[in-house]
């Protein structure tokens, strides 16, 4: 169906600091997303629907900017981009934007959501993006690891949850009832206390340490001994008073970006249309292929502003996903993990097998004090030298860059890693990501599904 009104797009980047939530903060990102959001804006302007493609049906796109005619080799990303400001989003608006591209991090209090200014044109603007009170509540990734826990059908790491014991909180790991509710991370930490605390958990090293709300590879180490869980602890302590640490998992790392599907005939469609119309029939979310992730530094992919992903990281091919049942498993997983947790927009997931070597070995779910259970057990799944994926990280935010603009040919981003093994570009993926648009009064009304005991049950 062809969309009579034309889209005109205006990309929001960060420019507002994410709040302190039950006392845990999550950094902001430097430069909050300028980059990828003048590459999406520079790319929406200038790139044609293929004659395959089958978002060719949305009506014709046009890009909103803050200044009339933005030079793309002047290098000046902000002439492409709006501050996710309450005056930046009217100014948008004014312009004649017709469509919003959160392109940043959301929250409750966000102007998306509470701005009585925007109020009038909330039921006309459509959003690309997460529902600011879901996103608020899936940023915790505790919060997040835990749902996905308690639903018994998840491979997940084991994990606890640590409250610095020289704050207010109890020392011990617990549920957020006893997490201080002004977010005011140690600035003093007794080393002797932290010490006897984390010994007190007898960790099967090596753990990944890192924050609650974290976000990239901020904060995420892989610490040896009780010493570097010390350490690290104590510098993380320093930014918040609660952090997780997981088991690390050693086997090969991947990454699976999930797409939602449209909800009828009446909505452009996405990327699922790539899959036969059987395998469509019933999903809300589809997965895109696996993108593998390789040259990790000291165990944590690094981050992509150091290291571009497409140095480090390449899509699976449908033949390798032929001779490996895991890579199917986890794409089913990871669309599951999106039926719960009702994303609006696109979401990555970051798995890893828990092995380097092939070896199956048994685990048992709840065998160690104050472990969050693994889900479904490794096992024979095709192939008795395969290994299935562990769900750790979910972003509902993921990164965008790409192409397109001068010096930025090496900036795909994973999910257009992903796109390109469909055969896609990174107008292509753009496209079917802004057939996801949802009005932002049906946004505003999102609310997260019921997480009643979600957030409990840390180590104790």
């Amino acid at each position: 169906m062809t969309t009579s009104s034309p889209i005109r797009v205006a990309v929001l980047y960060q420019a507002i600091d994410p709040p302190v939530v039950n006392g845990v903060k999550k950094p902001m990102k430097p430069g909050g997303y300028k980059d990828s959001s003048a590459d999406i804006a520079y790319c929406l302007s200038t790139s044609k629907p293929s004659a395959s493609s089958a978002s060719q049906d949305i009506a014709a796109i046009s890009v909103v900017t803050p200044v009339a005619h933005p030079d793309v080799h002047e290098n000046d990303d902000y002439a492409w981009c709006f501050p996710d400001t309450e005056a930046g989003i009217l100014d948008a608006i004014a312009k004649g934007a017709t469509h919003l591209w959160a392109n940043t991090i959301l929250f409750a209090s966000h102007p998306l959501q509470t701005s009585v200014r925007i109020d009038a044109f909330a039921a006309d603007v459509k959003v690309i993006g997460q529902p600011p009170l879901q996103v608020e509540m899936f940023d915790d990734k505790e919060v997040v690891n835990d749902m996905l826990r308690q639903q018994g059908c998840f491979t997940m790491p084991k994990g606890w949850t640590l409250c610095d014991p020289n704050t207010s909180a109890s020392a011990s790991s617990s549920s957020s009832s006893s997490v201080p509710s002004v977010g005011t991370a140690s600035t003093n930490i007794d080393d002797a206390t932290l010490r006897q605390y984390i010994a007190s958990l007898s960790l099967p090293y090596p753990v990944v340490g890192k924050p609650i709300r974290g976000r990239g590879s901020h904060g995420v180490r892989v610490c040896h001994s009780l010493d570097e869980m010390v350490t690290h602890a104590a510098a993380l302590f320093a930014e918040s008073p609660r952090i997780m640490v997981e088991e690390f998992l050693e086997g090969e790392e991947g990454t699976v970006t999930v797409v939602p599907l449209p909800k009828s005939s009446d909505t452009a469609a996405t990327a699922t249309t790539e899959l036969p119309a059987e395998a469509r029939e019933g999903k809300q979310y589809s997965a895109l292929p696996v993108v593998q992730r390789n040259n990790h530094h000291a165990g944590i992919a690094p981050y992509n502003g150091t290291v571009a992903v497409s140095t480090n990281s390449r899509a699976i091919t449908a033949a390798e996903a032929a001779q490996d049942p895991a890579y199917a498993l986890v794409q089913r997983e990871c669309e599951r993990a999106a039926e719960l947790l009702q994303p609006t927009g696109v979401i990555r997931i970051d798995v890893r097998r828990r092995h380097r070597q092939p070896e199956i070995q048994s685990h048992s779910v709840n065998g160690d004090r104050g472990i969050h259970g693994a889900g479904p057990d490794d096992g024979d799944i095709g192939d008795p030298v395969q290994e299935r994926f562990y769900l750790f990280d979910l972003n509902v935010k993921p990164n965008l860059t790409g192409p397109g603009r001068p010096g930025r040919d090496d900036q795909a981003c994973l999910s257009l890693l992903a796109a390109q093994e469909l055969g896609w570009d990174y107008g292509r993926l753009l496209r079917e990501m802004l057939a996801t648009a949802v009005p932002l009064d049906e946004l505003r009304r999102r609310k997260p599904a019921d997480l009643s005991g979600a957030n409990t049950a840390s180590a104790s």
